[in-house]
């Protein structure tokens, strides 16, 4: 890869990175959101039993 070509890289987002980094963010998001779902359960559990 030329120089030149990276320096485009950096500057300009291809659809293939655009839609690796969105993939990312919505797994984060989703890991996120089911690690708060799990902590809530278990709080619920300890206080039941």
């Amino acid at each position: 890869m030329s120089t030149q070509q990276a320096k485009f890289n950096q500057h300009h987002w291809s659809p293939e990175s655009y839609s690796a980094t969105r993939l990312g963010h919505s797994l984060l998001v989703s890991s996120l959101y089911l690690l708060s779902w799990g902590a809530y359960k278990v709080e619920v559990y300890v206080s039941v039993t």
